[in-house]
C-alpha cells in the first residue's frame, strides 16, 4: 500500500512540475513580443473608432518596451 501510494505522489509531483513550466512559459514572452501585441489591438481598436481600448492598449504597449516605433504617433492620433 506505500508504495502505490508513492508513485501515486511521484506522478502527481511530475504532473505539477510539467504545469508549473507551462505556466511560466506563456508568461515569458519578451517584452517587445508583448509590446507588440498591444500595439496591434490599438491599432484593430483604432480603426473600429474604440479609442479608450485603443488608448490603453498603446499605453500598455510602451510599458512593456518604451522604444517600439510608432507607438507613441498612434497613441498620439488616438487621444486626439
Amino acid at each position: 500500500m506505500i508504495l502505490a501510494s508513492a508513485s501515486i505522489v511521484k506522478t502527481s509531483w511530475r504532473w505539477l512540475t510539467l504545469g508549473l513550466l507551462l505556466v511560466q512559459g506563456c508568461q515569458a514572452l519578451p517584452p517587445t513580443a508583448l509590446a507588440k501585441q498591444h500595439y496591434f489591438r490599438g491599432d484593430q481598436a483604432f480603426s473600429a473608432g474604440r479609442l479608450e481600448e485603443a488608448i490603453a492598449a498603446y499605453q500598455r504597449a510602451l510599458q512593456a518596451d518604451p522604444n517600439l516605433p510608432g507607438v507613441r504617433t498612434n497613441l498620439g492620433n488616438a487621444l486626439v
